[in-house]
């Protein structure tokens, strides 16, 4: 059945209710990005343009040359570009259109000379392009795309001349696939930009890497399959400089399709989680992004605008709840400009863009959040003065209704005045503008859902916009209090192997340190050693250079101090 989606946006001024944590670092929409180009609400463009890789070596040139005027093109189009964009670059070469004819042609050609003519031309547009204003920071490169599809499968048995999987269409994380990419493609694309690094900056591993990437990575197998490609050892068949690494050793970004915004029920946390405990921190690995969450069939449909919401909702959520930057998570919408009017993701970010801006956003607790029907999901999130905010809600699973959600409720928020509010209809069919219903008491708000619109099966989506003048009064003040008090949870995953989450809660600012010992008693690892805000924090520890024991974790903050046992489990 389809989904019924909701979101309202609503200006809140918060009591006790919010978390500590906020995106200070960056604001709300460096965590967003389009597929191809700029976007006024998004703060990065993945495969910002095609004159890059293997479409380089394949303009038609005689074999061994590199076309440098498309490198100085490429050169000039990202020096107009504002450094306010971060910008992915597709390397391409191995798959880089699902195209048999191409991927015979980059192999060969590796073949051939041992990788030299590529690696040099990784070598000349890393070198080129890291050298951009802020190039070193906002220059990513994705080695490949889509290696774990049946395309990619089917492509490489091809080539191979073996037998195609999958009554000839190739499988799903196809461990085939593995050896020819990371040596063919990832391995010598690394050491040409490696060189370039090396060049410029006086180490090999200033530039950023992007795994390239790993679709469908909610699906069965998939971090079975990741786990494989990451801990493969380099034979440096066309890379001798990086005999021995692992892939692990190599990248600094792990990229993903298709698991946050289309997931229909809350798995996309536990699945999430999975892959920051299993791969952050090790190695280079410094994060997750998450690309292609819309899709064309989903825009062409017009429901490009709902999954955009779901994916922007959740990747939010997760990257206050973690203090992550938008180097550790973000998320790129693929066709983002597609479907009916008035239905597409562009549409419903610029509405977005328009009224809470490029402010710095904090997250509302889920539980001052209540609904009429129980099978909700929301995601709410305040602006840096309070006054505006956003909150994203939605039916879970096949959950599906006849009539509109009559009410939702948010408790426990002192409330100004309403200055001005409007609800936004989206469906496939377009987009409508009313005035929604709204009661306001002390630290009680409700929004009125009932619609002028009739509100069936039929996918849609309401985007209630409220701006507020903040209540504030002498007595109110007074009033507040932190909602934490001083606690040290118990780590999670425990056992476990390598990684874990530990997370503590501090009721005021102060100096805090968070340490690590073995059984013996000797310290291992800081893991907090600094002054530290009031509210709840999460921190990963990583054991990989630990053997199997037993450990202890020790939170000081003040007079508190408290010490928990935990498992490491290899």
């Amino acid at each position: 059945m389809k989904k019924i989606i909701i979101l309202i946006v609503i200006g809140l001024f918060p009591i006790i209710k919010t978390t500590s944590q906020n995106i200070s670092q960056s604001s709300w929409n460096d965590y967003t990005g389009s597929h191809y180009k700029t976007q006024p609400w998004g703060g990065w463009v993945r495969d910002y343009s095609r004159k890059t890789g293997s479409y380089i070596l394949d303009s038609g040139l005689v074999y061994g040359q590199i076309d440098t005027n498309l490198i100085n093109t490429l050169f000039n189009d990202l020096m107009m570009l504002p450094t306010k964009y971060d910008v992915m670059l597709q390397t391409n070469g191995l798959g880089s259109a699902r195209d048999t004819g191409k991927v015979n042609l980059y192999l060969r050609r590796i073949e051939a000379d041992s990788g030299r003519i590529w690696k040099e031309l990784c070598r000349q547009e890393a070198l080129k392009l890291a050298g951009l204003p802020h190039g070193k920071d906002r220059i990513f490169w994705q080695v490949g795309n889509e290696i774990s599809s049946p395309a990619y499968s089917q492509q490489l048995h091809l080539w191979d001349g073996s037998p195609v999987p999958g009554g000839g269409n190739g499988i799903w994380y196809d461990q085939f696939v593995i050896p020819i990419y990371v040596e063919y493609y990832l391995a010598p694309s690394v050491e040409g930009i490696n060189a370039a690094s090396m060049q410029l900056f006086g180490s090999p591993d200033s530039i950023n890497i992007c795994l390239g990437s790993l679709t469908n990575a909610g699906g069965q197998g998939a971090s079975i399959w990741l786990d494989s490609l990451m801990n493969y050892t380099i034979k440096g068949t066309y890379a001798p400089t990086l005999v021995g690494k692992k892939v692990y050793e190599l990248v600094d970004i792990i990229t993903i399709h298709y698991m946050m915004g289309t997931a229909s029920t809350d798995s996309w946390k536990s699945k999430i989680d999975a892959y920051r405990n299993r791969w952050f921190g090790i190695g280079k690995i410094k994060g997750i992004w998450s690309t292609e969450e819309v899709g064309i069939n989903a825009a062409e449909k017009g429901k490009g605008a709902i999954v955009g919401a779901i994916t922007t909702s959740r990747y939010l959520e997760w990257a206050i709840l973690n203090n992550y930057t938008p180097y550790q998570c973000r998320t790129n919408y693929y066709a983002s400009e597609t479907g009916p009017v008035n239905t597409t993701v562009s549409n419903l970010n610029q509405e977005i863009y328009n009224f809470l801006d490029s402010s710095s956003i904090s997250l509302v607790s889920s539980n001052a959040i209540i609904y009429d029907n129980p099978q909700v999901e929301s995601h709410a999130f305040l602006s840096s003065d309070s006054t505006r905010g956003v909150i994203y809600t939605f039916l879970k699973g096949s959950t599906m209704l006849t009539g509109s959600v009559s009410k939702i409720k948010i408790t426990g928020y002192k409330m100004g005045n309403i200055r001005s509010a409007t609800s936004h209809y989206f469906s496939s069919a377009g987009h409508q503008v009313f005035t929604p219903t709204i009661t306001a008491s002390l630290d009680t708000f409700i929004v009125d859902m009932i619609s002028p619109v009739k509100l069936d099966s039929t996918n849609y989506m309401l985007v209630t916009l409220i701006r507020t003048v903040p209540f504030v009064t002498t007595s109110i003040v007074g009033e507040r209090r932190s909602p934490y008090s001083f606690e040290l949870e118990q780590n999670y995953p425990n056992p476990f192997n390598p990684s874990t989450t530990i997370n503590f809660s501090l009721p005021k600012t102060g100096y805090a340190t968070l340490k690590v010992f073995d059984i013996l008693g000797r310290e291992v690892s800081t893991l907090v050693d600094g002054e530290m805000t009031a509210g709840k924090h999460s921190i990963l520890f990583n054991a990989m250079n630990l053997p199997s024991s037993i450990y202890f974790y020790q939170l000081i903050a003040g007079d508190f101090r408290e010490t928990k046992k935990m498992i490491l489990v290899k």
